[in-house]
């Protein structure tokens, strides 16, 4: 924490600097929410507890200790009065959102993978990869699949025209193939939000560089902390942009894309579930939707059953049903 008042930044108003990552640490440093059989504070990481909460946790926290230190006499105190500016706890909020989810995500794949290879029947060993914005894909594929989306990039050029496309916030790619070092790099429950489980999160992608074909990459994920109606075609335009790279560069069968949102403002993102995925030469027996399931997730629990669903096509079956094989994250 530091005081950055007397520092112009332009078209903003920033009081006190807030280090996220360090504020994450401070917040799950023995924990992280959904993990409650592996955590030392069980209670804290009850998979039930909202987001909101967690994230409200770290600005909580990040005030507290600027209070503490203006009285210490450690930081400035600010002229102006008060700590953090709306920008910045809507910047860092979906930040740490973002990063709470991808843990959740990682841990609830090393859990899936666990009972796949504890059930003694061969399947999948999936991989959760958080990839960033304006990640390039090309980086992540092996040789091949590099040169088919760089010969479809240029192939574009000679049109005047070029291949526009965001990246999915989080992939799922299956490394049963990988070796056994890979494997369990990916297999390891991630219990608190320390330094390096924080960089395992955002860089364990660079293992992959270069390795991974496109009919590796199972799935895309595209997150949202919140959605209006006018903020939907973003993801429509994301999935399109990329089912379309798996048609027109790499001649296969699209991977699937899931959108998951936290909350809603007078959308209805369930719409998205029912445009059709465009293409350049699309015909009716080769339809496809665009996005392939919307997932609302108010807590952690609610993501742990979506990718549950997404990795067996299995639906959590409400209390009092009989069910199908489920994540068992957080069973005692």
């Amino acid at each position: 924490m530091e005081y950055f008042g007397d520092k112009k930044i332009k078209g903003r108003d920033t009081q006190y600097r807030l280090k996220q990552n360090v504020a994450s640490f401070c917040a799950f440093d023995r924990w992280v929410p959904g993990t409650y059989v592996y955590s030392e504070d069980a209670a804290f990481a009850d998979p039930t507890i909202a987001w909101s909460d967690l994230v409200n946790q770290i600005i909580k926290n990040s005030t507290i200790a600027v209070t503490r230190r203006i009285a210490s006499g450690q930081l400035k105190a600010s002229p102006k009065g008060g700590m953090f500016t709306p920008g910045q706890i809507a910047k860092v909020s979906g930040d740490v959102f973002q990063m709470l989810v991808g843990v959740v995500l990682w841990n609830a794949c090393v859990i899936h993978n666990a009972t796949t290879i504890a059930s003694g029947v061969e399947g999948p060993i999936y991989a959760i990869l958080t990839l960033g914005d304006n990640y390039d894909l090309r980086t992540l594929l092996d040789e091949e699949g590099a040169a088919q989306l760089t010969t479809l990039q240029r192939e574009l050029a000679l049109h005047d025209t070029q291949l526009a496309y965001s990246t999915p916030d989080f992939v799922v790619i299956d490394i049963s193939g990988m070796n056994p070092e890979i494997q369990a790099h990916f297999n390891e429950m991630l219990t608190n939000l320390n330094p390096d489980n924080q960089s395992k999160l955002s860089y364990s992608k660079a293992m992959l560089r270069g390795r991974i074909r496109p009919q590796e990459i199972t799935a895309a994920l595209g997150l949202k902390t919140s959605i209006r109606s006018d903020r939907m075609y973003q993801l429509l335009f994301e999935a399109n942009a990329w089912k379309f790279i798996w048609r027109a560069a790499f001649n296969l069968s699209p991977s699937k894309y899931y959108a998951i949102y936290s909350e809603d403002y007078g959308a209805a993102p369930a719409k998205l579930q029912s445009v059709e995925f465009g293409s350049v030469d699309i015909q009716s027996n080769k339809a496809d939707k665009a996005i392939n399931g919307v997932f609302p997730t108010q807590r952690p629990s609610d993501l742990i059953a979506t990718l549950n669903t997404i990795l067996t096509g299995v639906t959590p079956t409400p209390p009092g049903r009989s069910s199908g094989p489920v994540l068992s994250l957080f069973d005692e």
